[in-house]
């Protein structure tokens, strides 16, 4: 054991920390108990990744001075555990078809401006209207909707837990605001969609 922490008995401090994160739904079992006995505060951390999988019911016995600093710390990291559950269960599947139907749409109108056939301009404008708009609408679900929704869960999911690890208003408010909202994985797919959509438009305009 480190030596961080003076080993004594009179100064330990029993900690029960009941995390609730719904572990439960994400094993499909009923939660476990742990018990973890240590004066380190990274020895603390590396056991807890190690049980994180199994309990959502967790105690703590340490000789940790600053024990509550601690243990927000160890629940912020949690938190963020359940967010990425929340990210892959909650993601509306369906939302993911319509990047795809607009690539498909852009590549068959820049398709057909080579092709001989005689389409009326008026037709390219309303498509290239129709495909620009669910781009907008695609743009405003995941940078407005999509993460104002993971933003309202975060924020439940550290108040759930404020009562049992000393979580205040403004830290909850400070978390909140240092979490990764940015989904990295629409940015190449944006970027596509927005060239694809600026290629037809430009052959719809520019001479043959």
């Amino acid at each position: 054991m480190s030596e961080k922490f003076p080993i004594e008995k009179s100064e330990e401090i029993l900690l029960d920390v009941y995390y609730k994160l719904g572990l439960d739904d994400i094993l499909n079992e009923q939660p476990k108990n742990a018990v973890i006995d240590t004066r380190d505060e990274s020895e603390l951390i590396d056991i807890f990744w190690g049980f994180q999988k199994e309990t959502n019911n967790l105690r703590i016995s340490m000789y940790d001075k600053d024990i509550k600093e601690t243990t927000k710390y160890v629940a912020f990291n949690f938190a963020h555990e359940k967010m990425d559950f929340i990210k892959k269960k909650k993601f509306p599947k369906k939302k993911i078809l319509l990047p795809l139907f607009i690539v498909i749409s852009s590549i068959f109108l820049s398709i057909i401006e080579y092709s001989s056939l005689e389409i009326p301009i008026f037709i390219k404008i309303l498509l290239n209207i129709l495909i620009t708009a669910f781009f907008v609408y695609y743009i405003k679900f995941i940078y407005v909707d999509w993460r104002k929704y993971l933003f309202t869960q975060f924020e439940e999911v550290l108040r759930s837990i404020k009562s049992e690890v000393g979580f205040t208003t403004k830290d909850i408010e400070e978390y909140a605001k240092d979490y990764d909202w940015k989904e990295y994985i629409f940015f190449p797919i944006i970027f596509l969609i927005g060239l694809l959509i600026l290629i037809s438009w430009l052959l719809m305009v520019l001479p043959p």
